[in-house]
């Protein structure tokens, strides 16, 4: 009997000691958690740009603004010089197209009336009209028609535009008879003109020889 309770006393001592052991000994778990609870964390905070790194961002900022200013401008310049020379050089070509189209149109003009002086020249005009020298009476002097043309009827005055036999002024003559120019009318047609302009004498006024 006293042995069987020795033993079971040993049983519960054992025992005892045992779940002491379990007791007191820490978890896994709790040896991370502690492991982590004495850990530090540091966190880095970004302080950002310095007052003179944002000035010198700022200079470059103005300097590119300025710079883009500068281009705009001798862009505007550009094309503001190219305008005015397509304008000066348009103007230049129409004056001169202009002229050439004016001096075109005098030509031509001249070349018609030569033509037209061609086409009215009297053509095999009887010698009987063609300087009778017949003056006095009822037609101005004859040396009225010596000092005018010396009673050439073809003559011309190279300075004006006065020709025939009594040399009559283009504007004097008036296209009479139907002939452009006196020089081109016959003598007979030269004197109907010299008569009425002479009207018995009170046109003298009208020859500078009178």
């Amino acid at each position: 009997m006293r042995r069987n309770l020795i033993l079971v006393l040993s049983v519960v001592v054992v025992t005892l000691a045992a779940a002491s052991i379990v007791l007191n000994r820490p978890s896994p778990g709790s040896e991370i958690l502690s492991a982590k609870g004495t850990s530090t964390t540091s966190t880095t905070v970004d302080p950002g740009p310095s007052p003179a790194e944002v000035d010198r961002w700022n200079q470059a900022v103005w300097e590119a603004e300025l710079d883009r200013q500068e281009w705009n401008t001798a862009v505007w310049v550009l094309r503001t010089n190219q305008r005015t020379w397509i304008e000066r050089t348009s103007a230049r070509l129409a004056a001169e197209e202009a002229a050439r189209k004016a001096q075109e149109a005098r030509e031509a003009e001249q070349a018609r009336q030569r033509q037209q002086e061609r086409s009215q020249a009297p053509q095999g005009v009887p010698a009987s009209e063609q300087g009778t020298g017949r003056c006095g009476g009822d037609l101005p002097p004859c040396y009225v028609m010596m000092r005018e043309s010396g009673g050439d009827i073809r003559a011309r005055n190279p300075s004006s535009t006065a020709s025939g036999k009594w040399q009559f002024l283009d504007s004097t003559w008036a296209g009479f008879g139907g002939y452009a120019r006196a020089y081109l009318a016959p003598e007979s047609v030269q004197d109907a003109k010299a008569r009425i302009l002479w009207a018995g004498g009170r046109g003298c006024s009208h020859w500078s020889a009178c």
